[in-house]
């Protein structure tokens, strides 16, 4: 028969056997992590540098380059399809554009070269950087119903409170009675609830029922870092 001791060390070695069985995991999670916003600001990085420099460059380092573009924008998008908040028919188009334009600068480096490439990404840079913008805003969602007597006293002050922050932080509004993924997700039991993101997509902070708008103020003053 074992004794204790026997299994007690058993116990400690499988433990201590664990961290290794998740590194590869772990690895894997690092190299496809970061924001959106983060994965559109280094692929407008690197389209810079090809517009700018790419006279000078070889091939070789061209092609590196366009290959880390395709694959941030792969990344983007397919952090893009999976979040709520910044899609929209306004955005989607902007989004599709700035996709037809980078596959067609990657065909372009193999029949015009670098610099026939260089040109094509010119004309995707101010739909890329629209989306920085965009992804770089916090956001405030209310999540509001047509019948409710606060919620409708909410919609009106952050409607006011938009016409300050528009440029700074997305507001949207989320109908629980039509969205309800939406509202299953985030565990929405009462309304109004007011949930404040950050940048990353990350929850920061919320509050369910009135808010008076200095409080509102306050806390997207905080998710701006002021």
């Amino acid at each position: 028969m074992f004794k204790m001791r026997d299994v007690l060390i058993g116990v400690i070695c499988l433990f201590l056997a664990l961290p290794a069985y998740f590194l590869p995991a772990a690895e894997e999670n690092e190299t496809t992590s970061g924001t959106a916003s983060s994965m559109l600001e280094a692929l407008t990085a690197d389209i810079g540098n090809i517009i700018e420099n790419g006279a000078a460059m070889g091939s070789g380092d061209a092609e590196l380059i366009i290959e880390r573009i395709s694959k941030n924008w792969e990344a983007f998008t397919d952090k893009y399809d999976r979040d709520p908040w910044h899609q929209g028919i306004e955005i989607d188009s902007i989004k599709n554009a700035a996709g037809k334009i980078l596959a067609q600068a990657k065909t372009d480096l193999e029949k015009k070269g670098v610099g026939g490439a260089a040109e094509t990404y010119a004309g995707a840079l101010p739909l890329l950087k629209t989306l920085v913008l965009e992804f770089n805003m916090p956001i405030l969602a209310d999540f509001t119903g047509a019948q409710c007597k606060i919620c409708k006293i909410m919609k009106a002050r952050l409607a006011k409170i938009d016409e300050e922050y528009k440029d700074r932080v997305r507001i949207v509004m989320v109908n629980v009675n039509t969205q309800k993924e939406l509202t299953r997700q985030y565990q929405i039991m009462l309304i109004p609830t007011l949930v404040f993101i950050d940048r990353g997509g990350n929850e920061v902070s919320r509050n369910v029922g009135e808010m008076e708008e200095m409080a509102v103020k306050t806390k997207l003053d905080e998710l701006l870092g002021k």
